[in-house]
C-alpha cells in the first residue's frame, strides 16, 4: 500500500502548511536495473517498516504498479523528504529479475530458487555496446538482466544485437567487465535482432536526368527533366546494372550526318545513401570527335567536389576521322570514401558545338565496398 508523504495535525494546518513536529524518517526505495526511469516514483520505507534482515543483512525486493524496486537495510535511516510516497511492502521476490519476469515470490509468498544459469548477486557481467551503423561504441549492459527480460537461456549476450529506444541498433561487445565503466543502458534495450545487416539501414541510389539540344523524341532540342529514362521517349540516358551503370548516347551532329543542329547537354544526378563508411570506385569511358579537342566535355562531381573530367581527342581529322576514345585528368578509376549518410554523385557533358560527332558516347559505372582494415 503507497499513502502520501505530508500528515498534519488537521485541515487548517493541513491548509496553512504546518507540517508536524517531527518528521517521518525511513530509508529510500531504489529502482530496479532495466525499469522505466521516466516513471519511477520517490519511494520511501519508514523506519519502523524496514523489513527486518534475516542473518546476514539482506536486500529486500518488492514490486510497486509495474516498476520493480528494492530497500537496502543497510542504508542510513534519513528524514523523508515532503511530498514523497511511503510504501508498505506486501509483496518480495529473491532479485530483480524474479520482480521483472513475474517469477518467483510475490504476494508475500514462497520464493523460488533463481534460475540455475542466473548467478548469485552481485555477481555480474557488464558488456559495451557497438553502433552497428557508425562503429562507435556507446554505453553498457548488464549480462544478467538482459538474459532476464528478453528470456535468453542459457545466459550469454556476446555478439547479440539489440534495438534501441531511438530506434537505433547495437551489437554487443565480447569483452566483460565486473562493473560497467561508463554509463548502463540496459534500461534502453527494446527487441533483440538477429543481425547489424537486419537493422541497419539499407545501401540507397536514386537517379535522376536532364537533357536539352536533343531532337528524337520529337521534343526539338527543348529541356526535359525526369527520374528514369523510360519516362520520356528517345532518352540519350541507359541505365542498367541495377543503376550503378549509365551511358549517354550523343546524337549525331549537323555537318557530318545532317542530323541534329543543336548543341546537346545532359546531366544525371544521383543521391546516394550509405548505412556505414563505404569506399566507392568511380569509372567512365567515352568516344570523342577527332576533329578537336575540348568538345565532348564532361565533369564529374562527388559532394560538390570535381573528381575527374574528359573531353574529345581532337586531331584534326573531320569528319573522316570518326571517333576516338576521350582524354580524362585524372585517369579513371577514381575513389572516394563515403561516410555514413547520404551524399550525391552528378555527371555534367555537353557536345560544346553540333559538329564533327557521329556515334560518340560516354559510359559510367559505379562500384561500392566494405572499407579495406587497417593495416
Amino acid at each position: 500500500m503507497v499513502v502520501p508523504r505530508d500528515e498534519y495535525v488537521d485541515c487548517d494546518t493541513c491548509q496553512c502548511g504546518e507540517r508536524t513536529e517531527h518528521p517521518e524518517r525511513g530509508i529510500k526505495a531504489h529502482l530496479c536495473d532495466g525499469q522505466n526511469v521516466a516513471a519511477a516514483e520517490d519511494l520511501w520505507v519508514l523506519e519502523e517498516d524496514i523489513p527486518p534482515p534475516p542473518p546476514p543483512a539482506n536486500v529486500t525486493y518488492f514490486r510497486r504498479g509495474d516498476a520493480c524496486y528494492y530497500v537496502d537495510p543497510s542504508d542510513a535511516v534519513q528524514d523523508i523528504p515532503v511530498g514523497s510516497l511511503i510504501a508498505r511492502i506486501n509483496n518480495t521476490y529473491a532479485n530483480c529479475f524474479d520482480c521483472a519476469s513475474g517469477g518467483g515470490g510475490g504476494g508475500g509468498g514462497d520464493v523460488d530458487p533463481p534460475p540455475p544459469w542466473w548467478p548469485p548477486l552481485p555477481e555480474e557481467n557488464f558488456y559495451q555496446l557497438r553502433n552497428c551503423e557508425t562503429d562507435e561504441l556507446g554505453g553498457w549492459v548488464r549480462e544478467n538482466h538482459v538474459c532476464g527480460v528478453f528470456n535468453i537461456v542459457p545466459c550469454d549476450i556476446r555478439g547479440m544485437v539489440f534495438r534501441l529506444d531511438d530506434d537505433s541498433c547495437w551489437q554487443v561487445m565480447h569483452q566483460a567487465q565486473p562493473d560497467p565503466p561508463g554509463p548502463t543502458w540496459t534500461h534502453r534495450l527494446v527487441e533483440v535482432i538477429s543481425s547489424c545487416d537486419v537493422c541497419a539501414p539499407e545501401f540507397t541510389q536514386e537517379w535522376s536526368f536532364t537533357d536539352s539540344g536533343f531532337i528524337n523524341g520529337g521534343q526539338n532540342g527543348a529541356h526535359r527533366a525526369y527520374d528514369h529514362p523510360s519516362d520520356v521517349p528517345a532518352s540519350p540516358w541507359s541505365i542498367f546494372n541495377n543503376g550503378r551503370s549509365l551511358r549517354l548516347d550523343w546524337e549525331d551532329d549537323d555537318n557530318c550526318a545532317n542530323h541534329n543542329p543543336y548543341t546537346q547537354f545532359a546531366t544525371a544526378t544521383a543521391r546516394i545513401f550509405v548505412p556505414r563508411a563505404t569506399l566507392m570506385t568511380v569509372n567512365w569511358s567515352g568516344q570523342g570527335e577527332t576533329q578537336d579537342p575540348f568538345f565532348e566535355l564532361m565533369s564529374l562531381y562527388v559532394n560538390g567536389q570535381l573528381v575527374g573530367s574528359a573531353h574529345a581527342p581532337g586531331g584534326g581529322q573531320g569528319c573522316e576521322g570518326g571517333m576516338g576514345p576521350v582524354v580524362s585528368n585524372p585517369q579513371p578509376p577514381q575513389q572516394r570514401v563515403l561516410a555514413a549518410g547520404e551524399h550525391t554523385l552528378s555527371i555534367s557533358a555537353t557536345t560544346n558545338d553540333p559538329l564533327y560527332h557521329v556515334g560518340a558516347w560516354y559510359r559510367f559505372d559505379l562500384t561500392f565496398s566494405d572499407l579495406p582494415e587497417a593495416p
